[in-house]
């Protein structure tokens, strides 16, 4: 049997919100979703990935 690859819940939320960029409801609703078990550097480091790649909605960019 195969040994699974760990994967970091940051790596998993950005695959996850790469999916669903093209709706900006589900986007926004992944990035709220994963404030709750981030830790604050990982949503720092995430908000940067999310900027780097235009995933960024308005409302996200103003309530910063």
């Amino acid at each position: 049997m195969k040994a699974r690859n760990k994967i970091s819940m940051l790596d998993y939320t950005k695959i996850i919100i790469a999916k669903v960029a093209f709706d900006r409801g589900l986007l926004l609703k992944e990035f709220q979703k994963s404030q709750a078990w981030l830790a604050d550097s990982e949503r720092s480091e995430l908000y940067r990935w999310m900027k780097q790649h235009g995933y960024l909605p308005d409302t996200l960019i103003t309530a910063r």
